[in-house]
């Protein structure tokens, strides 16, 4: 089966809602938290233009912010909508060097097309809409240069905020609907192993996220353990 994320409508029908959350503290939280990663990566890359891929992009955000940080960044969604909204944003932004361009295309597609190597690969919270996310990991590794870096995002089953969140979605409905595109239940254990088999090798596990319920964030301070943030960053590097 492709691996385009499941639903493909829905990401079009929600690209205006994924294009909003942007601004938002939860998504700059996550965006800073690649940026770290992505300067580690900066550091040690061979040649002044380092490749990154943003696997599943959406609007653009993070694609973009690591153009501006220092990549040839190449931003892939299988979206029309979310792809349409990225290079809007591009052409308004400042980054106008040509180090950041925008695929509409089936991810597991690109990646097997894709002819060159890269540095670095993200993915922001994209695996849990894949059917088949073992074989994005292996086209990931395929795509990555020895010593290149996946960091991957995915939500944290070990949050207390899984044992409310049934009930908090019910209140918004858009967020209810994009948590039922969801279309597997891999979780950080089973992705660092699956990894390994591939040829990645784990380098760091970090969580965070904030939990918010009725508009107001709960146990801002403690989201870096693994039983209170939503999100797990899992960074990986290529043998």
């Amino acid at each position: 089966m492709a691996e385009a994320p499941a639903g493909n409508s829905f990401f079009g029908d929600m690209a205006g809602f994924f294009d909003a959350r942007a601004e938002t503290e939860t998504f700059r939280e996550r965006e800073r938290r690649f940026l770290e990663v992505a300067r580690l990566v900066l550091q040690r890359s061979p040649g002044d233009r380092p490749v990154c891929m943003d696997l599943g992009c959406g609007p653009g955000a993070i694609t973009l912010a690591l153009a501006r940080l220092g990549f040839d960044t190449i931003g892939v969604d299988s979206s029309a909508a979310m792809v349409e909204l990225a290079a809007k944003a591009a052409t308004e932004s400042d980054e106008r060097n040509g180090r950041c361009t925008f695929v509409c295309m089936d991810l597991a597609e690109f990646l097997e097309g894709f002819a060159g190597e890269a540095d670095f690969i993200v993915s922001s919270s994209v695996l849990e809409y894949l059917e088949d996310p073992t074989r994005t990991l292996q086209l990931v590794a395929r795509r990555l240069r020895a010593g290149g870096t996946f960091a991957v995002s995915l939500p944290n089953a070990r949050s207390v905020y899984r044992w409310v969140e049934p009930a908090v979605l019910l209140r918004k409905p858009k967020a209810l609907r994009y948590r039922r595109e969801w279309r597997n239940r891999m979780r950080a254990r089973q992705l660092i192993n699956e990894a390994r088999g591939v040829g990645l090798d784990r380098i760091q596990t970090s969580h965070f996220g904030q939990i918010v319920i009725k508009g107001r964030p709960l146990l801002g301070g403690l989201t870096r353990f693994s039983l209170v943030g939503t999100m797990t960053l899992v960074v990986l590097v290529r043998r």
